[in-house]
């Protein structure tokens, strides 16, 4: 396999990465976007749709390399807004015709589907140049998470943390994860990588993409990459354990009664189940407290359709966050620090929950 072509320094330049033929001759290509520092410094790589329908991630990557001055950069970026060009064009999470979830096949098969070769030749000619990878993916359709970021209890290098850090979100979520995933393998080979996780698939945010750019900024400023002070939480809150997706007990439609980001306590009302059949309504009560992290958008439900998960902050009984479920964020270069939003929710909830909540 070729060697990736490396900028000159001081650069910027777009190229396509070849790595196959559609059946009328076209090329399947990789977009590459690199951004080479006037001076010397880590190389960072930026990727997105990996899942061709997540699209947060797409404007995320393309606006951070736009927005690069070479002049001012230490170091490489390099930038991949679509990795699953196939399911992009589809508009769907996997290639139709070869449904494979890309990731769980890396690091992929030079001889393998057309799924195993785009992810074999993303891994190993582009992710393996990287110095530090933050993979950007959202919510299946059609559900929407809150913003977090995802680390591997695999993880031996040590580094990845500092770029959780580093991206700032309020919500951590610490998971072993599958073979195959780009994140997990990518860590077998040293390369600290973090999963960044915004917003729904199928849509383009506009919030979730100004807080992807923030927390991009931020990791090329702790990295002495981009001059500037990050601007990260003080403390983030570290989920390591979660129900499972609840399910809807019916047929119908689905009414939320919570937020993304709301923090309920055990028996708050989360939404009701209509049945468009009748004035047959259910209530859905929170079976624990904790953060709504996750929420369907799409109103008609069946048995068994997922609703909303609940990240569990306190299993024990006892109020506000378990201390085993904070981390607190260690002196960083070129960061100021901010309070966690979120926890500070979190404490006037449970402050007021003795006096009618």
């Amino acid at each position: 396999m070729k060697p990736l072509p490396m900028p000159e320094r001081g650069s910027k330049t777009v190229t396509a990465v070849e790595v196959a033929e559609y059946a009328d001759k076209s090329q399947v290509a990789i977009p590459l976007f690199m951004v080479s520092g006037a001076e010397d410094g880590p190389t960072l790589l930026l990727n997105a749709a990996v899942h061709g329908n997540e699209l947060n991630g797409v404007e995320i990557v393309r606006k951070v390399m736009a927005g690069l001055d070479p002049g001012e950069l230490c170091g490489t970026v390099m930038g991949v807004p679509i990795v699953n060009v196939m399911a992009y064009n589809a508009g769907l999470r996997w290639d139709p015709l070869d449904p494979k979830d890309m990731n769980r096949v890396f690091p992929g098969d030079r001889d393998g589907s057309l799924t195993e070769q785009v992810a074999y030749t993303f891994f190993n000619r582009i992710a393996k140049n990287a110095d530090y990878i933050v993979d950007f993916h959202s919510a299946e359709y059609p559900e929407v998470f809150l913003p977090h970021t995802r680390i591997r209890t695999g993880d031996r290098t040590g580094r990845s943390l500092l770029l959780v850090n580093a991206f700032g979100t309020e919500i951590v979520w610490r998971r072993k994860g599958p073979e195959g995933m780009l994140q997990v393998r990518a860590i077998k080979e040293r390369i600290p990588t973090i999963t960044v996780e915004i917003g729904a698939g199928g849509v383009v945010d506009p919030g979730g993409v100004e807080l992807g750019i923030e927390g991009v900024h931020n990791v090329l400023k702790v990295l002495g990459m981009m001059k500037g002070t990050a601007l990260v939480p003080e403390q983030q809150i570290l989920i390591t354990k979660t129900r499972s997706w609840f399910r809807s007990p019916i047929g119908g439609i689905f009414e939320p009664g919570v937020g993304l980001g709301d923090v309920v306590l055990e028996g708050d009302l989360i939404g009701r189940i209509l049945n468009p059949f009748s004035y047959e309504e259910i209530e859905l009560r929170a079976p624990s407290k904790g953060v709504v992290a996750g929420l369907r958008t799409h109103p008609v439900v069946r048995t068994g359709t997922r609703l909303f998960f609940l990240l569990e902050y306190r299993k024990d009984g006892g109020k506000g966050i378990d201390p085993k479920n904070l981390i607190k964020v260690p002196k960083l270069p070129n960061t100021r620090y901010r309070e966690n939003r979120l926890l500070k929710k979190i404490m006037e909830i449970e402050g007021s929950s003795g006096h009618g909540h």
